[in-house]
């Protein structure tokens, strides 16, 4: 009688295991959802970036921490992320910046350098410190 009580025991426990199998293909569909529209979230501003030597550190870091995204056009317009921003509305949003981010210039290479840095000194003026000039890859 107490074989069949152990086995009757036994038998009616439940296995608490945890299935991953789930798990692992909503993380795989992420990872490719990711790795395809990583891309697609490159600035939509023509710019043809000046060519220069660049660091591999220097694009890790951009990367890592959150930042201001300038781009000037050929015509000398600002753009702030991708949308059109005025020189004053710029500064201000620059000034208003608690955390400080660095700003990365994507800087037309048609503009005149007169220009480039009177925008780079207005930033200074306001408050920013840090001011990255994005270039293209030289090899």
């Amino acid at each position: 009688m107490a074989l069949r009580r152990r086995h009757k025991n036994t038998s009616l426990s439940l296995k608490h295991e945890i299935n991953v199998t789930p798990f692992v293909d909503v993380m795989l569909v992420l990872l490719i959802i990711f790795m395809v529209s990583a891309p697609m979230m490159q600035s939509d501003v023509p710019v043809q970036l000046p060519q220069g030597a660049v660091e591999t550190q220097n694009s890790e870091e951009a990367q890592a921490a959150p930042s201001l995204v300038v781009a000037m056009d050929t015509q000398g317009h600002l753009f702030l992320h991708d949308k059109p921003i005025s020189v004053d509305a710029l500064m201000k949003v620059v000034q208003e910046d608690q955390n400080r981010h660095p700003i990365y210039l994507r800087a037309d290479r048609g503009l005149t350098y007169q220009y480039v840095m009177s925008i780079m000194s207005r930033l200074s003026a306001v408050g920013c410190r840090r001011v990255h000039l994005v270039l293209e890859s030289a090899s």
